[in-house]
């Protein structure tokens, strides 16, 4: 089976300053809009009313966004109308409505950048974490979830529940359970890499292995990466040119 070694692959993009702002819990400014960095639930109280900014942000509406952009603003006072929702009520909605005509030109002028804001750079410290099991949960971000996470936190960082769910920045929550993770020696707690270099490299290494050609990593470390048996089985002289290389070495 192919593999690229991991070294061979830069790590995707990474926006250093803005997390770090978010792990100190500075908000940012979209216009006149001010926007605090996503708190440690509050992809539970999104995915709690099903927010269709939460789950296509590239095609929901613009009361679908300011809803989940007042939830970001009020923290634990948009509980009540989050509750009116579950139930039926229409409180929510207006309050989206209220939000959208007082920011609906900021939102526009800067949705790419709020989308990241809210949505992308939050979730960078657990997407250093290795993947785990597929499950079929129908709720993610579920109490069972939240438990764990105020657990590591308040274990490795101190603080209780109040203030990790509602006064920590989810950033700083991953990247915590990250760095916890790496102490208890899990493997594989790390940066990606960058997807779309994977993508034309795997693809460029599998035009390689069946010419028969020698990767870079085998040219660079020969003594380290030893020729396939798909590269042996498309052309054999593979073979004396990679035994050169280590000689050279």
């Amino acid at each position: 089976m192919l593999k690229i070694p991991k070294w061979f692959i830069p790590i995707k993009k990474v926006d250093y300053e803005t997390e770090a702002l978010q792990m100190l819990g500075v908000s940012a400014r979209f216009g006149r809009m001010k926007l605090p960095p996503p708190f440690g639930c509050y992809f539970t109280l999104l995915e709690l009313y099903t927010s269709k900014f939460f789950t296509s942000p590239g095609s929901c509406a613009g009361i679908d966004v300011a809803k989940a952009l007042f939830v970001l603003t009020e923290g634990e006072k948009s509980l009540p109308f989050i509750q009116d929702e579950l139930a039926g009520g229409s409180k929510f909605d207006k309050k989206g409505l209220q939000f959208w005509r007082k920011h609906k030109n900021d939102i526009a002028d800067n949705y790419e950048k709020i989308v990241d804001w809210v949505l992308s750079i939050p979730c960078e410290g657990f997407d250093m974490l290795p993947a785990g099991k597929e499950n079929n949960k129908p709720f993610w971000f579920d109490a069972e979830y939240l438990a764990s996470n105020c657990m590591i936190v308040s274990r490795s960082g101190g603080g209780d529940f109040n203030q990790i769910m509602w006064r920590t920045s989810f950033l700083a929550v991953g990247h915590m359970i990250a760095a916890n993770a790496k102490y208890e020696g899990m493997d594989g707690v790390c940066r990606k890499p960058d997807i779309e270099v994977m993508a034309k490299e795997m693809a460029a290494a599998k035009e390689r292995e069946e010419r028969g050609e020698l990767h870079p990593w085998q040219r660079k470390y020969p003594k380290k990466y030893e020729p396939s048996k798909e590269q042996v089985d498309a052309r054999l002289e593979i073979l004396a040119e990679w035994e050169a290389l280590q000689n050279d070495n």
